[in-house]
């Protein structure tokens, strides 16, 4: 009997977490009346290329606020190793049997589910087994995607014994082309000067002012509806500028 699947599946995974140095407890900060996180959970719902959404979050005491409010957004909470990302990666995917998974990470509270369809499509399409628009950077800093065979991610965990590695997902896959087929989109035009990832409070400041004016009326305002405001707005403009300095 035949038991293969039927449709390449793809399970997106937000990685968070309280114990950030740089800004303690973002991850649940409110922007626009509700969690950072619930912003980033919605916009990757809404990509079409994902069939399941996760977060993935540590078994640290002070990740239970991102349990709870995965629970108050009804999305699934895999809870794993606070530093050693790579498995909990992996554990949080392997239930759900994807083939492909899409890594978000939780302080990209303007994830563009176009951007991550683009970066999906482009992967499975083009029969990768890795794809991101983070390495030749063009797009905005926090539309970052990266799509990958979950198969590549098992070997991955499997076989490497870097820490930097473990904590940051992807490097050993990126490391060795020779044996992954490996892909970079740039965006059509060059936007890298934005910034739009949250960091520092400076930075929550900023996301805060552009929700504040999108979302009310719009809670699914685009990426073009962002610099759109930020081109008519020069001091948010000028703030964004700060950013990248």
């Amino acid at each position: 009997m035949n038991t293969s699947k039927a449709k390449v599946t793809t399970v997106a995974v937000i990685q968070a977490r309280m114990s950030s140095t740089r800004l303690p407890g973002k991850s649940t900060m409110l922007v626009a009346g509700r969690p950072l996180l619930a912003h980033v959970v919605e916009r990757v719902r809404r990509a079409g290329s994902i069939d399941r959404v996760v977060v993935a979050t540590s078994e640290d005491p002070l990740d239970d606020d991102i349990a709870r409010v995965s629970a108050e957004l009804d999305v699934a909470c895999f809870r794993g190793s606070l530093e050693d990302v790579l498995d909990r990666y992996c554990r949080a995917a392997k239930p759900h049997e994807p083939d492909y998974v899409v890594r978000v990470t939780g302080d990209c509270p303007l994830a563009d589910p176009d951007v991550i369809d683009l970066i999906v499509r482009h992967c499975i399409d083009g029969g990768h087994d890795y794809a991101s628009n983070n390495v030749a950077r063009s797009f905005p800093h926090g539309l970052d995607v990266e799509a990958f065979r979950f198969s590549c991610l098992e070997e991955a965990n499997r076989e490497t014994r870097s820490d930097f590695d473990r904590e940051h997902v992807t490097p050993y896959i990126k490391a060795n082309p020779e044996r992954y087929d490996i892909s970079y989109v740039r965006s059509e035009q060059d936007r890298s000067h934005y910034r739009w990832t949250v960091d520092w409070p400076v930075d929550l400041e900023h996301i805060r002012s552009i929700f504040d004016a999108l979302y009310p009326s719009n809670p699914c305002f685009t990426t073009d509806d962002v610099i759109s405001y930020l081109e008519a707005n020069s001091a948010v403009m000028a703030l964004n500028a700060v950013h990248n300095e």
